[in-house]
């Protein structure tokens, strides 16, 4: 990882490198001297535009540190590993990109389909086995081998585009919502839909997945969320507040919360065994349509029709 994406750290305290550090210490015979200063990965996030490009993040400093360029057509998703330093883009111009963190470079071009039709509206990616799996305007999925570059099976069943995709550990399994209104639960291993989830009065948005317990969370332009039993195929509550249409969602599941964003310009944080709104952020003057969250610090990054991405403090 390269230097400049890490950052001291002494104890909880950020130091800058050109910093003394004074410590007195006092040793006795035998005595281990413990390490308290270790370098961090400082926070980054990757975004897409609807100008076409992919743009790498301070959080901190708040500013722009590159500017990815490629795609012929707005950037509708992005998946991103820190470790290999790669990020995987998909584009209404019917293609997915792998990028170089580091260098920038488009490393890899994915094809997707010819005109409208193969447009990418969501992608997920498993980075240890090195795959990814999108859904396109032509209501289907499509499974890529990254190391080689090409689609490796097809998954046809959606009667409307599809809009969310989520990948299952092993690439087993996988789970999809489309504008026809349902959810589908894909056997990887046999190439078919093993299950449909019926609920929604709208397009399903956005969805997220805790396979260990086979609860999914969705949200849709009918303006809830609604959280699943995939086993059962069977909705277990809807969560109502949002007066737009829910674009986006992230979930804590050890902590059972969620996070979604809506075309009503709000946040919500929820608790998903209460099925309550425990908290509403404002600060968007337009549509919310991405987020992303860090649970363990408390920290959610969303991104806006305004044009602006917005850091919050969750607590």
């Amino acid at each position: 990882m390269p230097r400049e994406e890490l950052v001291m750290l002494r104890g909880t305290t950020f130091v800058a490198d050109e910093a003394a550090l004074h410590t007195e210490l006092a040793l006795g015979q035998g005595t281990a001297v413990l390490l308290q200063v270790m370098r961090v990965r400082k926070r980054r996030a990757v975004t897409g535009s609807n100008d076409g490009t992919l743009r790498l993040w301070d959080l901190d400093s708040a500013t722009c540190l590159r500017v990815f360029s490629g795609h012929q057509d707005l950037v509708r998703c992005v998946a991103v590993d820190w470790e290999s330093r790669c990020a995987l883009s998909g584009s209404d111009d019917g293609t997915l990109r792998l990028w170089d963190l580091d260098s920038g470079a488009c490393v890899e071009r994915l094809w997707a389909g010819h005109g409208d039709s193969g447009q990418v509206h969501c992608l997920a990616a498993d980075w240890s086995r090195r795959y990814a799996l999108s859904g396109s305007k032509d209501r289907a999925l499509r499974l890529w081998d990254l190391d080689r570059a090409r689609c490796v099976k097809t998954l046809r069943g959606h009667e409307d585009w599809v809009w969310c995709v989520a990948l299952g550990p092993g690439l087993r399994g996988a789970l999809s919502g489309s504008e026809d209104g349902t959810l589908r639960r894909w056997d990887l291993g046999r190439d078919i839909c093993s299950g449909t989830l019926r609920g929604h009065d709208g397009h399903v948005w956005c969805v997220v997945v805790d396979w260990g317990s086979l609860q999914a969370l969705s949200g849709s332009n009918d303006c809830t969320l609604k959280l699943w039993d995939l086993e059962g195929a069977a909705c277990l509550t809807t969560l109502r507040g949002h007066e737009g249409w829910v674009q986006c969602v992230a979930a804590d599941w050890a902590a059972r919360r969620a996070l979604s964003g809506a075309e009503d310009r709000t946040l919500r944080l929820w608790d998903l065994d209460r099925a309550e709104c425990l908290r509403t952020l404002l600060g968007h003057e337009g549509h919310v349509r991405c987020l992303a969250a860090d649970w363990h610090a408390q920290r959610a990054l969303s991104g806006g029709a305004d044009l602006v991405l917005r850091l919050w403090d969750l607590e």
